[in-house]
């Protein structure tokens, strides 16, 4: 509930100011554009009833889970329909979400904490209920990517739009001023920011630090930008255009997410076997698995262990390409020629950016 935020009485608020006073600076706030999983009517909502009655290892749990989740309150939000408009279902008062949304910011900022919003403009949420697209329905075939046979193109988990065509960028920046402006958001979290490009990214940059306290009653300068700077999908390898990720973004004053550190301490996809695959943290080379034993790394656990640790120091530097160290090999590198790859090195550095 969005009003939760501001009841500066309550357990959860108490400890929020505790933590900002021990240096947290900003809470990161799951995507809370209208999205298409929950339901806002209310009445519609089911649950699983009392669990109680079942034993802490039973699998009762999961089937009832399993039975409602279509059902139920609770998603992620990253199946966003319509950006400009808050996610009515954390709403006490539905009709009241706008109000309430500004509620929440203001309880955050008044316990000494900025807000970040996740924003999700790699894809839009076809709800059950319709057809289409919302954003089809105004231009068939403009806001997203399509295949050859005019098919929506799906790689973000969604239909994935297209920030390449004006309007689609126009529609993103529009958007993150409105909620700069009129919520007193200081940053946002940008999902799979690689199928965006470098200029969409630089042109929310600009148009954001355009805002003045005089003016629009924020300071855009302290609006923080960070986002998935990945390499995958349709825009992998800058096939459609510069995209954004952790190489091309470099000196832009944009953060991405340092998944060097992450994938060498632990690893693991939560949509793939790999989630199996040991890592530093959990055991690869000295408490090998079954899995592992059956899917041994190209370079031996020995091997792909040294590499990994190579990735941990280069991460717990912020990924920065000129600090010097010496590397598992005992030779002196740079964070820019450290080899980020799951096999052998290849012949020209790819990462450390």
């Amino acid at each position: 509930m969005y009003e939760a935020f501001d009841d500066q009485n309550s357990a959860g608020m108490q400890h929020l100011r505790e933590l900002a006073k021990s240096g947290l600076k900003a809470v990161h706030i799951l995507p809370s554009f209208h999205n298409a999983s929950v339901n806002e009517e209310k009445s519609t909502w089911q649950t699983t009833g009392d669990l109680s009655q079942y034993p802490p290892d039973g699998r009762q749990q999961q089937a009832a889970v399993a039975a409602i989740q279509c059902c139920d309150a609770y998603n992620w939000g990253y199946d966003p329909v319509h950006y400009m408009a808050p996610e009515a279902s954390y709403a006490i008062n539905p009709d009241n979400r706008v109000l309430e949304y500004r509620t929440m910011v203001e309880g955050l900022h008044k316990a000494g904490l900025r807000v970040v919003q996740d924003v999700v403009f790699n894809h839009t949420k076809t709800p059950l209920r319709q057809r289409h697209s919302n954003l089809d329905e105004v231009v068939p075939g403009y806001y997203h990517r399509l295949d050859a046979n005019g098919n929506f193109k799906t790689a973000a988990f969604g239909e994935d739009t297209a920030s390449e065509h004006r309007m689609m960028e126009k529609l993103m920046i529009d958007t993150l001023v409105l909620n700069a402006r009129e919520y007193k958001i200081d940053g946002f979290r940008f999902d799979i920011m690689d199928f965006h490009f470098t200029y969409n990214m630089q042109h929310a940059q600009e148009a954001l630090r355009a805002l003045t306290p005089q003016k629009d009653g924020v300071d855009g300068s302290k609006i923080y930008i960070y986002g998935e700077g990945w390499n995958f999908g349709d825009t992998q390898n800058n096939r459609i255009g510069p995209e954004a990720d952790q190489i091309n973004l470099c000196g832009f004053g944009i953060g991405t997410f340092n998944d060097r550190i992450w994938t060498a301490i632990r690893g693991g996809s939560p949509i793939t076997k790999k989630k199996q695959a040991q890592r530093f943290a959990t055991g690869l080379f000295t408490d090998s698995s079954d899995f592992t034993n059956q899917n041994p790394p190209q370079l031996g656990e020995k091997g792909q262990l040294l590499l990994y640790s190579d990735w941990i120091l280069i991460g717990l530097t912020g990924n920065l390409r000129d600090y010097s160290f010496v590397d598992s090999a005992g030779a002196t590198v740079t964070g820019a020629g450290v080899h980020y790859t799951m096999a052998s090195p290849p012949a020209t550095p790819t990462s450390g950016h």
